[in-house]
């Protein structure tokens, strides 16, 4: 039940944000800033602010992606 709960909880975050970023920027723009995608997306509709949220969430996510990706392999 728990796994359930948190895949629902994680698509809920990860799949607006996709949205976002996609919608925001072009597919070149989006290759060009690779790891902070999501912040210079986050820029232009919600300014520096959005562009730290950005940048926060982007670290979460690679480091969420790195613990678990080594988890999984030990």
């Amino acid at each position: 039940m728990f796994h359930s709960l948190g895949i629902f909880i994680v698509s809920t975050v990860y799949i607006p944000a996709s949205l976002v970023a996609v919608e925001n920027l072009t597919l070149p723009d989006l290759t060009k800033a690779q790891d902070n995608a999501l912040a210079i997306a986050a820029a232009p509709l919600l300014g520096k602010t959005g562009f730290l949220l950005g940048a926060l969430f982007s670290i979460a996510s690679a480091l969420n992606a790195t613990l678990f990706g080594g988890a999984i392999q030990t």
